[in-house]
């Protein structure tokens, strides 16, 4: 005999176990009341394993039916002599695979089964379960409760299952594990609880959880830090699925961090999604750490991949990266402080036919990376409502090689090493940039155009008929605020200011201050560039209110800033006019003799330039004297 299993009740002690080998194998049961053992009892011949529970006046046991492919159920009413056994149901059989270690318990109204399957290719063993609501007529679907490892050899199998006494409804499950690594380690006694759905199946690393999906199904990933083999170098299986942090549904959990643990000998990745192209893979809600790849933490190829809501930082590698005629879109997400770009497109060709990319990037955050933030390379490219700051190289980079489009829309570049946008070899393609705000780059905006080998520009002239730059401030730049270096075709900028940048505003093009077109050089009279807060003033050229279009240049839709008090009117005095020669006497006495300083202090700087001195009270002379333009002027 063996594999004993017991339970009690106020009355007596009821236990089982199986009987003989081979063919006189059989499972039977005993009652002991402290006194007496009466049995045995025969619950089922040929069967082995039994697992023993009482449920209300009811026994079951569940056990491995000949051929240990089904796992049987059987009951009987409690009793000093339990000798009428009748088979139930079937609650577990698992294709493909011999079942073992059987096991039951009564958890509240419902009856639950697990057991342990397992396979010689691959080498592995695994725990399931089940559970019915009405004394086992019925069965939920069999769902996995582990794996059997994370991609290797591993085994996990004689689940004991408890209910949770301390709360009152659930189980807590104990099993063996035995494996080369892993989550528990060899030779030890996990224990889990059964926190999750149990319509669901449930793994211990992410890469299982993804080979059991099919196309539409979600894969849903709880909180804290996810390291090590079957979490890292994931890899979708080129089906359209949805990877989902806990954190995606419930904000106030603790964030889902896959930690790669890359390094340049050791290299690992994120996550790849490849060959799905007519359906959509989301990867919503997760930070990734520490991947050091030949491509990028988080890769798309041939495929259609959506990235929300995810952190995608410290890579020694570039964040995201899109080629193979994917299409990536990555929204609401921060990719800071990557070795490499912050998200890249590239073009390829399959079969001698181009495979068109898209790269669409919006509401995201691109700083700290050591080339460009954004790079399209020959592909579509949408660079929609973001931040692209600090990075070493371009904040914009796109290489328009063949008939593509870079739209930029509403999107502030500021402080990158390089360019602000980079538009390199136009050629074929069209771009359209449209109310951003670009400063404290190397250059604002860089227009090349490079004709091809073989061809001059009057043998190549592409039209450019709809490409647009509009509204857009460039300003501050430490060289060059819009760059034409090479010829450019046919390409329209309209109400644009460029302003404050030393080596001239508009270079090298038709456009330029006060042109037809609507563009101008005025200061855009930021809220604090000191703090990067770039909202407007409300005496700003760029508003509604005052600039030529009527509309807002740069990409702040609203007046963030308020004077607070009227420009020139040192004194204070209000009244109508506000500013007088009262005011230019107050501020001599002020620079010169030490006076009483304006109230407030800026009052006094009527020139808006920041700090007071002569230059304001030559200003104010010319405006009460001369007719000369009003203090704060917008443009001037």
């Amino acid at each position: 005999g063996g594999h004993v299993n017991a339970v009690a009740d106020a009355d007596r002690v009821y236990f089982t176990l199986e009987r003989g080998v081979d063919a006189t194998l059989r499972s039977v049961m005993y009652t002991w009341d402290g006194t007496t053992v009466n049995g045995p009892y025969t619950v089922a011949d040929g069967n082995g394993v039994p697992k023993m529970t009482k449920k209300g006046d009811s026994l079951y046991t569940v056990s491995i039916a000949p051929g240990a492919t089904t796992i049987n159920l059987h009951g009987c009413p409690a009793s000093a002599t339990p000798s009428t056994w009748t088979h139930v149901s079937d609650p577990i059989a698992v294709a493909d695979a011999y079942v073992w270690d059987p096991s039951i318990c009564a958890d509240g109204g419902a009856l639950r089964v697990f057991a342990a399957p397992s396979t010689a290719v691959p080498d592995r063993q695994w725990i399931v379960q089940t559970f019915s609501n009405d004394n086992g007529n019925t069965w939920s679907p069999v769902k996995t409760v582990s794996t059997g490892g994370c991609g290797e050899y591993w085994w996990e199998y004689w689940p004991v299952a408890f209910p949770d006494e301390f709360d009152g409804e659930g189980y807590v499950l104990f099993f063996t594990t035995e494996g080369f690594d892993g989550v528990y380690g060899d030779g030890m006694i996990g224990a889990i609880g059964d926190d999750w759905e149990q319509g669901n199946n449930h793994t211990f690393c992410i890469q299982p959880a993804i080979d059991m999906t099919q196309d539409g199904d979600t894969v849903l990933v709880g909180e804290g830090t996810w390291t090590g083999d079957g979490n890292r170098d994931l890899d979708n299986l080129g089906r359209s699925i949805t990877l989902m942090s806990h954190r995606f549904i419930d904000i106030s959990a603790d964030s889902t961090i896959i930690d790669c643990g890359g390094s340049t000998s050791d290299p690992h990745y994120g996550i790849f999604f490849h060959d799905n192209t007519s359906e959509t893979t989301y990867f919503n809600g997760f930070s990734v750490r520490n991947a050091s790849s030949d491509f990028a933490a988080v890769r798309c190829s041939s495929s259609a991949c959506m990235v929300n809501f995810c952190s995608i930082s410290e890579n020694d590698c570039d964040g995201l990266f899109g080629s193979n005629g994917s299409y990536l879109r990555v929204y609401n997400s921060s990719i800071l402080g990557n070795s490499g770009r912050g998200v890249t497109g590239r073009y390829s060709s399959g079969a001698g036919v181009p495979e068109i990319t898209n790269i669409e990037v919006a509401g995201c955050v691109m700083r700290g990376n050591t080339s460009h933030g954004v790079s399209g390379d020959g592909v579509e490219t949408s660079v929609l409502g973001c931040e692209i700051a600090e990075n070493d190289s371009a904040g914009v980079y796109t290489n328009t090689v063949s008939d593509f489009k870079t739209e930029v829309h509403n999107t502030l570049i500021r402080h990158n090493g390089w360019y602000g946008i980079f538009l390199d070899r136009l050629m074929a393609g069209t771009f359209n940039i449209h109310r951003c705000t670009i400063v404290s780059n190397q250059t604002g905006i860089h227009f090349m155009y490079d004709f091809p080998k073989g061809f001059s520009p009057d043998q190549y002239a592409p039209a450019q008929d709809s490409s647009l730059l509009t509204n857009t401030i460039v300003a501050y730049n430490r060289e060059m605020g819009i760059f034409q270096s090479f010829p450019v075709y046919d390409y329209h900028l309209w109400y644009n200011d460029a302003y404050g940048n030393p080596d001239g505003d508009f270079v090298n093009m038709p456009y330029g201050p006060g042109d037809e077109s609507g563009n101008f050089s005025c200061n855009p009279r930021f809220c604090d560039t000191t703090s990067h807060d770039y909202r407007l003033y409300e005496i700003s050229p760029c508003t509604p209110e005052n600039s030529p279009c009527g509309s807002t240049i740069g990409v702040f839709y609203v007046t963030g800033c308020s004077l607070g008090y009227t420009c020139g009117d040192a004194n204070g005095s209000g009244g109508d006019p506000a500013v007088d020669i009262d005011d230019i006497v107050y501020l001599i006495n002020y620079i010169f003799a030490s006076g009483t300083p304006p109230v407030p202090l800026e009052a006094g700087d009527a020139n808006f330039s920041g700090f007071i001195d002569i230059d304001d009270v030559v200003y104010l002379i010319s405006y009460v004297f001369s007719g000369g333009p009003e203090p704060c002027e917008v443009c001037q």
